[in-house]
């Protein structure tokens, strides 16, 4: 009996956490969706404005109201931050995903219960978004093939080899090439019509690359 009434003081604590982050991720998709309750830019716009918006709640969630609703009081510190600051990545993923996800609803909702068919187009979704991957493929090998020579110069491609269990640079090499061209696939994908010049293109480059 004491044995089960401690299992239950020990998982008690973890409920009311899992509880408090539901609510708080509850909480910030409530406040997404009253930002942007009609978003008419594309995916890629949406994951870097998401990452942004899990940056913020990085902030105020796990900084702030979580510490606050565990009755631990404010910890603004910079030990605190480093402390904390391996949270910071599921956050961004979280903001991300969020406003991806967000975005596809919202079109999914458009394309079933709006009357507008809009004026025919020369060429249908699936062929743009093929050329989008094709695109981002390529340029997905030519930036692996340019970052290729940093590879070498550290001595990085065993650890990439290392994913598929090899320590082979060939092996290496071969995978850093995959993993390169499924990064370009997805970002000619998701930034298409978003790059109108060198200069926006770079922009929007780092901010995928830190995404």
């Amino acid at each position: 009996m004491g044995t089960m009434m401690a299992g239950s003081s020990e998982a008690d604590p973890r409920l009311a956490a899992w509880t408090i982050i539901l609510f708080i991720g509850a909480l910030a998709g409530l406040i997404y969706a009253g930002f942007y309750p009609a978003p008419t830019d594309g995916a890629g716009t949406a994951v870097v404005r998401g990452a942004a918006y899990g940056f913020f709640w990085w902030a105020v969630g796990a900084q702030t109201l979580l510490p606050l609703l565990s009755g631990h009081g404010l910890g603004w510190s910079l030990d605190q931050v480093r402390a904390d600051f391996p949270s910071l990545p599921g956050f961004i993923l979280f903001g991300s995903m969020l406003a991806l996800f967000y975005q596809w609803l919202h079109k999914l909702v458009r394309i079933f219960l709006s009357e507008d068919v809009g004026l025919p187009r020369s060429e249908g979704p699936g062929i743009r978004a093929l050329r989008a991957l094709g695109r981002g493929a390529v340029a997905g090998l030519v930036g692996g093939g340019i970052f290729t020579y940093v590879m070498f110069q550290i001595g990085f491609l065993p650890n990439v080899a290392s994913l598929v269990g090899s320590s082979s640079p060939r092996t290496g090499l071969i995978v850093h090439f995959i993993i390169a061209i499924l990064i370009g696939m997805s970002y000619g994908l998701l930034i298409r019509r978003q790059s109108y010049d060198p200069t926006s293109a770079l922009g929007w480059g780092l901010t995928y690359g830190f995404v």
